[in-house]
């Protein structure tokens, strides 16, 4: 228990400096101030269905489209896991991560996006499920990202950082999966064929 307290404190920690960090870095006005972070509707519109477009190609398993919502030099943050930068690296962990235990749901909830102009900033809460789809963990956790604007105007995950409210919960005994899989009949057993063999096949999607 004091190893999971320590392991929680220490991600919190990490999104404390991970926010210092955002906001000393904010871009110098031409009369050497700082450029507030505002309030600004169309580009809370565009953040907010990025991360829709987030969770929705995550649960669906579209490592491609997925990808296409980072920026070339993005880095992103999980809980409990080192940092990855990078989209090569960032596709590496998420693929490990989906071939561990899949997401059966996932959904967002922002709180806040501010933006300068060039940068925007995301606050907001998730709740996400793993496992078998009819059932499995559920957690729910936090996360703040950092979008950059693109030359042509559009909005890429630049920075992302999320850490979970309580230890995720571990994965069920080998004998307990096999338990509820004879309980569930074959088609249940087998739901999480088609990630593990896309995975290991490298294909653009993770589910079929």
């Amino acid at each position: 228990m004091r190893k999971k307290l320590t392991q929680v404190l220490g991600t919190c920690l990490v999104l404390v400096i991970f926010v210092a960090i955002v906001l000393s870095h904010q871009p110098v006005g031409p009369t050497g101030t700082k450029a507030a972070l505002l309030h600004d509707e169309t580009v809370s519109k565009s953040i907010r269905s990025i991360l829709s477009q987030y969770a929705t190609t995550m649960v669906g398993g579209n490592v491609k489209n997925w990808l296409a919502l980072w920026d070339d030099e993005a880095t992103w943050l999980p809980s409990g896991g080192p940092a990855s930068v990078g989209k090569a690296s960032i596709e590496h962990a998420f693929r490990a991560s989906m071939m561990q235990s899949p997401l059966a749901g996932m959904s967002i909830s922002v709180r806040d996006v501010r933006t300068d102009g060039a940068i925007a900033v995301a606050i907001g809460d998730f709740t996400e499920s793993r496992g078998f789809p009819s059932g499995g963990a559920h957690t729910e956790g936090k996360f703040l990202t950092v979008f950059r604007k693109q030359p042509d105007g559009t909005w890429r995950i630049f920075q992302s950082c999320f850490n979970f409210n309580t230890p995720p919960a571990p994965p069920p005994a080998p004998r307990d999966r096999a338990r509820r899989g004879r309980g569930r009949g074959p088609a249940a057993r087998g739901c999480r064929g088609p990630w593990i063999r896309a995975i290991r096949a490298g294909t653009d999607r993770l589910s079929a």
